[in-house]
């Protein structure tokens, strides 16, 4: 999957109005919203994963990706031995209304820890990437403000180039 890039340069108005078409476009085919986040390294792409996941607020949702998602959770062996099966048919039997009755427990299933965040996205240089499942209304919310951060962040960045950038953002003197 490539990574699409709204074009920066808009003015924020505008900006927003192509995220938010990004967004609806990956809505509507039910298929992932690429983010401008790559990663060189396994510890780097976990850190980020690790980032975002810790923004998804599951309090107010419908709980969609454990009642209707396609095919079945599978189990890593660990998990398999604690609930005692192979795999999660949806609905999930751990399931109670719209609460997950496993969530704060620590053998709840790799793949739902996981969601919304959705491997195997590549960058157009092909460098692994970030996106999140358009399914999931909190990837909705945390993929735009990423994006809005961006700008913000990439705007400045050519305000004061990259030595003023390196210095002011990571507090490294060239």
């Amino acid at each position: 999957m490539q990574n699409q890039q709204p074009d920066y340069s808009l003015d924020r108005e505008a900006y927003e109005d192509q995220v938010d078409r990004l967004v609806s476009s990956a809505q509507s085919r039910k298929g992932t919203i690429p983010l401008p986040l790559t990663f060189d390294s396994m510890r780097a792409g976990l850190a980020i994963v690790c980032a975002l996941l810790s923004q998804v607020n599951c309090d107010k949702c419908e709980a969609k990706c454990c009642k209707s998602l396609p095919g079945n959770v599978y189990l890593l062996p660990s998990e398999q031995e604690y609930l005692s099966m192979k795999s999660l048919t949806q609905p999930c039997l751990f399931l109670d209304g719209n609460r997950c009755l496993i969530f704060h427990n620590r053998h709840r299933p790799l793949t739902c820890i996981r969601y919304p965040y959705q491997p195997g996205a590549t960058s157009k240089d092909g460098i692994p990437a970030i996106a999140l499942a358009s399914e999931c209304p909190e990837a909705c919310r945390i993929a735009k403000d990423v994006y809005m951060t961006f700008r913000q962040m990439k705007q400045k960045f050519v305000d004061v180039g990259e030595e003023g950038y390196t210095e002011n953002f990571f507090g490294i003197r060239r």
